[in-house]
């Protein structure tokens, strides 16, 4: 008899397995079942060498699951995706800066606050996997994931809080409102769809209580870096934003060639 195998053949007390994982020993009246390699003699000194064998390729398989694992939890380690999680957001920030017109001192403001950024993201992630409305499974009970993701996530809101800054001097604390408002319409559905999409990254509890608190998680981000930007630089009115560049005078007789161009005498006075 051979358990999940093709036949097996018995001389003189000595299994010959032909292929299975299982055969039997005759041991006087008695037939046993003799647990055996993959192929090979049921010798005991065989078996012990199969079975070590197998042991070391399924260790060898774990450990490999687990590199794999690691690898995809920790995206700094041997890979490039911790950089390219930290280009994208540096991109968004510079962009930010560039079309809002922020001035110096207003830019290093929010990339101040890209730490009390980080910091709040953290602890809403502690209390979001302690109170069961979300979690990431490849950290096991650690309740938050990868710091790269964070300092990501930092940069970026931080860039996007002085879209806040221009919203404020254009409509004053209506505009702030607004633009908190916008950011959590952005965050949570992009969430739900990352649950959806990558169901091994992020998995969150059942009911409306998680995407609530998630919301509220995207406004207190948002809220971080306009305080901490208004704490380093001021209110937003302190601030003008750096005025546009002009195009170059046209390469000739300078001004005199303006006014011929323009119509206007010499003396800058229309007719």
């Amino acid at each position: 008899m051979l358990r999940g195998g093709v036949g097996s053949r018995i001389y003189g007390g000595e299994c010959r397995v032909l292929g299975g994982v299982d055969g039997v020993q005759r041991e006087g009246d008695r037939v046993v079942r003799v647990p055996l390699g993959p192929v090979g003699i049921g010798s005991q000194q065989s078996r012990i060498s199969s079975n070590k064998t197998a042991g070391d390729r399924s260790g060898a398989i774990m450990a490999g699951i687990s590199r794999r694992d690691g690898a995809i939890m920790d995206p700094v380690r041997e890979s490039f995706t911790g950089a390219w999680t930290i280009a994208a957001p540096c991109v968004v920030f510079v962009a930010c800066a560039y079309f809002t017109r922020a001035p110096v001192g207003r830019v290093l403001a929010a990339l101040v606050s890209t730490v009390a950024v980080a910091g709040f993201n953290i602890a809403a992630d502690v209390l979001a996997y302690q109170r069961g409305w979300w979690r990431y499974p490849g950290v096991g009970d650690r309740g938050f994931g990868p710091l790269v993701w964070y300092a990501a996530a930092g940069i970026a809101v931080s860039g996007l809080s002085l879209i806040a800054w221009r919203a404020h001097r254009r409509w004053g604390l209506t505009g702030t409102i607004g633009f908190l408002l916008a950011l959590g319409v952005y965050g949570t559905p992009r969430d739900w769809t990352v649950s959806h999409a990558l169901r091994d990254l992020i998995v969150f509890g059942g009911g409306a209580l998680p995407w609530i608190a998630d919301y509220l998680a995207w406004l207190g981000c948002g809220f971080v870096a306009i305080a901490v930007q208004a704490l380093l630089r001021g209110p937003p009115g302190r601030d003008a934003p750096r005025p546009r560049r002009t195009r170059r005078e046209p390469r000739g007789d300078g001004p005199k060639q303006s006014q011929r161009s323009s119509g206007r005498p010499p003396g800058g006075v229309e007719e």
